[in-house]
């Protein structure tokens, strides 16, 4: 069964979120009712770590980011002979 339930949020986001919900077909209510019973929910769904994605971890020092790695790809490619 449906309760009401009063909120305070910002008038941006609800414009917004009114526009999200209507590009979707879709209440505002229903948008809203959705994304809380998805962050509620009991059990979430596993996550499993693959032996290739457990292998390629273990080549990466885990200081390097995505920034570091497009840093040597592109000085490879342009500075390199």
């Amino acid at each position: 069964m449906a309760q009401k339930v009063t909120l305070s949020i910002d008038e941006s986001v609800v414009r917004r979120a009114k526009q999200y919900a209507r590009d979707r077909g879709k209440s505002l209510s229903k948008v809203i009712e959705q994304y809380l019973s998805y962050v509620t929910r009991e059990e979430l769904p596993p996550t499993e770590v693959t032996e290739e994605v457990a292998r390629l971890s273990d080549r990466l020092p885990a200081s390097v980011g995505e920034t570091d790695l497009k840093y040597e790809y592109l000085a490879e490619k342009y500075l390199c002979d």
